[in-house]
């Protein structure tokens, strides 16, 4: 409480400025690009952690069987610049982990790319495939140089926006009024069941914004092997490099010993780390043990897998999909906006 005091000079220094700043481009978005197909931004008003690559996912499971889908990314965290359309075969350094993440999942399914200026980045895409009629913009929130036609606003259910403080007190990358760009807003990461209460008050403290409102759960998938199958599993040595692992911890806790080797959100492994990673496996090993990682962190670790005896190990990975409270109603709100665009 104390640091926040300390800070909230500067917070409101950020909030003024952040403030003029989209106040700028709210008066002036008739300069701003559109795109000529449609387009879905997924962002959020705090800084990481409320559940964007699962909502990419979620929309383009939905939308691909009827649409040619561009995904398009700024590509967090890589060291490659400007434009590349991402392949297969690249790694996380040239592209982002979500990026690669999207791409090996779905494969020639999809286009993805990553690009700082999304504005470039579609006009190039659809220069290269120009029967693409859907564009999701990962993260895009805040990009107000391109106007999406559809925008999808997340917020935790543990931390909503609305009762965050701007940086660097909280966590806000722009004011609360900011919400009122958003065509849908989605709470995200609730509880298996929302007390009736608690709900009501969310929607209370939502309602000011008068969008429509759905509520997500995260549901884990059943783990995979990727190298060394292991036929009854007891205990897992859980590596992760995510913003946010509580909620995966606790779920495996529930039916496994957890021994939890919790890295920084986007982390860049490096051989060192993955040889200590099965060093520590070394040590706890039993014939029911294996290794557990996330879908987007495996694409960081496995630049390695050649040079580290990745394949020797059993390597697991766990991926996640989404519930909501009205999935009809959401699902409609999105097919309506793609057909009429």
């Amino acid at each position: 409480m104390i640091i926040k005091i300390l800070l909230s000079p500067f917070s409101f220094l950020f909030y003024i400025i952040s403030f003029i700043y989209h106040k700028f481009h709210d008066l002036f978005s008739k300069n701003v690009f559109s795109p000529k197909v449609s387009s879905i931004s997924v962002g959020n008003l705090s800084v990481g952690g409320t559940g964007k690559t699962p909502m990419v996912m979620w929309l383009a499971d939905f939308l691909l069987p009827k649409n040619n889908l561009l995904l398009l990314s700024r590509g967090y965290g890589r060291k490659s610049k400007g434009f590349v359309e991402v392949k297969e075969n690249m790694t996380f350094i040239e592209t982002g982990d979500e990026p690669l993440t999207y791409k090996k999942k779905w494969g020639d399914k999809i286009n993805v790319a990553v690009c700082e200026k999304r504005k470039n980045g579609v006009l190039e895409m659809l220069s290269r495939y120009p029967e693409i009629n859907c564009i999701l913009l990962d993260d895009a929130f805040q990009h107000r140089s391109i106007n999406p036609g559809l925008s999808i606003l997340l917020t935790t259910y543990s931390s909503p926006f609305y009762s965050d403080y701007p940086l660097p007190s909280g966590s806000l990358r722009e004011p609360v009024l900011g919400a009122h760009r958003a065509d849908i807003i989605i709470v995200t990461k609730c509880p298996e069941k929302i007390p009736e209460i608690k709900k009501k008050e969310v929607l209370n403290s939502l309602s000011r914004f008068k969008k429509p409102i759905f509520f997500s759960k995260i549901k884990y998938n059943k783990i995979q092997y990727i190298y060394k199958e292991v036929n009854s599993i007891d205990s897992i040595l859980l590596v992760t490099g995510i913003a946010n692992p509580s909620p995966l911890y606790a779920y495996l806790e529930q039916g496994y010993k957890v021994i939890h080797l919790k890295y920084s959100d986007h982390y860049s492994f490096t051989k060192k780390d993955i040889k200590e990673i099965h060093q520590k496996f070394d040590n706890f090993a039993s014939n029911n043990m294996v290794i557990l990682t996330t879908e987007k962190d495996l694409v960081r670790l496995c630049k390695y897998e050649s040079e580290t005896q990745m394949k020797k190990y059993p390597w697991y990975k766990v991926s996640i999909s989404l519930d909501f409270d009205d999935t009809k109603a959401l699902k409609k709100i999105i097919e309506n906006y793609v057909r009429e665009n």
